[in-house]
């Protein structure tokens, strides 16, 4: 998935996204693709840098919660800034048919309090 924001592929991104994904505030799957793109066509270039990923099995070893922090730099500085912005993001992920989907996510600048 991070390679597909940095190559500029939408499409391949949400490949990975469940059909029922729900993100912060109730973003949806159609909301998270719209975020994208704009993101996408208002930068010309976005790099993203992931930091230490931890992940946490569930009991059924179908699920995952994921946890991670990523710092996303935008080419233009209209919406992603010049020197980035370090997130912290805790998502959900499910084995669907032998692909693992991100089913959920939420996301918040790092130091703020907990998700």
């Amino acid at each position: 998935m991070q390679e597909a924001v940095e190559r500029g592929a939408p499409g391949d991104f949400m490949a990975s996204v469940s059909a029922d994904f729900v993100g912060n505030e109730g973003l949806d799957r159609a909301g998270l693709e719209r975020l994208l793109k704009a993101q996408l066509l208002l930068n010309h270039r976005v790099t993203v840098q992931t930091g230490p990923v931890t992940v946490a099995m569930g009991d059924d070893m179908r699920t995952a919660t994921v946890r991670f922090t990523v710092l996303m730099v935008g080419g233009s500085g209209r919406f992603l800034p010049e020197r980035g912005e370090m997130q912290e993001v805790v998502s959900g992920w499910r084995d669907e048919d032998g692909r693992w989907q991100v089913y959920s996510a939420s996301w918040k600048r790092a130091g703020e309090p907990e998700l």
